[in-house]
């Protein structure tokens, strides 16, 4: 079956949204429409298509391989994204990116009607056009909101998959300037720019592992309990989490990198809290700081 039309994908938009658009132009559900696809419940996630599918699929929808690839989340493989983690699910979720759900922007489905593909990264929290804050719960329902083209009912691109109700009148509030930088320098990774932390040079990949382990680090110091997963904050709880981190993440060298964890320390006044093995699972820039500040604290018991 080849669309009887051609429907535009927007910029920066996933596939599942994409997906949706299609079939609310046809007056179909998105799961008939990927059923007729020939496309199975993991395909529509929008993670990865095999180059076979990618083809037939673009041709059915009237689009390039190309303008399919870059509704994926594989058009960051090797920036962000390893996937070669796709065989174990909850390793590939853990370390960037939520296999699921979505933050939104009331404005941009409003204007655009159709969802960013960077809105699942745990770091994107705000909206760099509108400069608002990215919401994650359905305002009449308070459900999670999924990317999801596997839904059986005709629901609009612009609502909530759980009660149908329009997201476009979500109250928003604006985002403090911090914040919009620390999104916009979650966006300059998924470019691919150069970046660092902890007073190093790093590429994007191990910066955003980076990014979690900082605020792991933090966590621990401050004594906050760590099941909870980053990917069910809400967009201003995952900002402070990175935000609390950001002196060590964003430290200009080694020495003032380790001289972060120092400070954090004198509040903690415990023995020093990381074995050995715990520190051969953070990244290179993030073990050196450990090790400097452990060379001085490790005997110290209060």
């Amino acid at each position: 079956m080849t669309i009887p039309l051609r429907v535009q994908p927007g910029i920066g938009e996933g596939f599942a949204s994409y997906l949706r658009r299609v079939a609310h132009t046809l007056g179909t559900s998105p799961r008939m429409l990927a059923i007729d696809l020939d496309l199975t419940c993991g395909e529509t996630t929008g993670l990865l298509l095999g180059p076979d599918t990618t083809h037939r699929i673009a041709e059915r929808l009237c689009l390039r391989p190309d303008d399919l690839d870059d509704l994926q989340l594989a058009r960051w493989h090797q920036v962000v994204l390893d996937l070669r983690l796709l065989g174990h699910r909850q390793r590939l979720q853990r370390p960037w990116i939520d296999y699921l759900n979505t933050r939104y922007c009331p404005w941009c489905l409003h204007e655009n009607g159709y969802w960013r593909l960077e809105w699942r990264l745990p770091w994107i929290c705000t909206c760099d056009e509108h400069e608002i804050w990215l919401h994650d719960h359905c305002p009449h329902c308070n459900k999670l909101q999924r990317d999801d083209a596997w839904e059986a009912h005709p629901t609009p691109p612009r609502n909530c998959l759980a009660c149908a109700e329009s997201l476009i009148t979500t109250p928003t509030t604006e985002a403090p300037p911090d914040a919009r930088r620390r999104t916009y320098a979650a966006q300059g990774l998924l470019a691919a720019e150069d970046s660092h932390i902890a007073g190093y040079e790093t590429d994007p990949a191990t910066t955003v592992k980076g990014w979690r382990q900082s605020v792991a680090i933090h966590r621990t110091l401050q004594r906050h309990n760590q099941r909870d997963p980053v990917e069910h904050w809400t967009a201003p709880d995952a900002d402070h989490a990175l935000e609390q981190a950001w002196p060590l993440i964003d430290a200009p060298d080694p020495a003032t990198a380790a001289a972060v964890v120092r400070r954090w320390m004198l509040g903690y006044q415990k023995p020093w809290p990381f074995t050995q093995a715990d520190v051969s699972k953070f990244i290179g820039p993030l073990r050196h700081a450990l090790d400097d500040v452990r060379a001085v604290w490790g005997t110290r018991h209060h």
